[in-house]
């Protein structure tokens, strides 16, 4: 885990593909207000995984993703991380249960739930529409915009909560203990919003 002085501490952004500068965009919003001492990196490395204290895997096309993290010999790393925020293809990696994944694509298996690929149609049915998330005791309205996303289709264990829902659809789950926190989600907030990497990082600061 990475030095810090001060509670200062690193999130790392896996940059292998996908929407990377999003989510650098948005935790640059969040490293901008008071009292949230940060360090952001496009994590492309063993080194930069290693001394991340938390990660993010983007959206991107999950079986690329796959091939990569296999590639760069990523996987344990990762699955070692006690804080991880995955959106879109990043959802699809953490689960457990992937309908629809390719033979050779490997699965983080963090959130046991169940999850189709590409549930919503091609890149010419992305859509955004608003939807309630919630995050810790508050609730909020956001816009959840979905490019080529997943659907969760079963969650599979009650420490997986739901925190968010459009119309009767699951679209994010949380796993909080004592020791890990995981936010899976459909959609891309990063587009819209910071209020989920807000999330994420003040969790973070409670946990060390």
């Amino acid at each position: 885990m990475a030095e810090r002085t001060n509670h200062n501490f690193k999130v790392g952004i896996l940059a292998l593909q996908g929407d990377v500068e999003e989510h650098y965009n948005a935790l640059q919003k969040v490293k901008n207000k008071p009292d949230f001492k940060i360090s952001i990196v496009k994590a492309k490395t063993k080194k930069d995984i290693e001394e991340s204290d938390a990660l993010i895997i983007p959206g991107g096309e999950s079986t690329t993703l796959s091939r990569l993290i296999e590639y760069y010999d990523l996987y344990d790393l990762i699955k070692n991380k006690r804080f991880i925020l995955g959106t879109c293809a990043g959802l699809i990696l953490m689960s457990k249960d992937i309908l629809g994944k390719r033979e050779w694509q490997k699965s983080l298996e963090l959130l046991d739930i169940t999850v189709s690929r590409n549930a919503y149609g091609s890149q010419v049915h992305s859509f955004s529409q608003k939807g309630i998330i919630t995050l810790g005791k508050n609730s909020y309205e956001i816009v959840q915009t979905f490019i080529r996303a997943p659907k969760i289709v079963t969650v599979n264990s009650d420490k997986v909560r739901v925190i968010s829902k459009l119309d009767d659809e699951i679209t994010g789950v949380e796993l909080k203990t004592d020791k890990v926190h995981y936010i899976g989600l459909t959609f891309h907030p990063e587009l819209e919003t910071e209020l989920v990497h807000e999330y994420f990082v003040k969790s973070i600061h409670n946990y060390i």
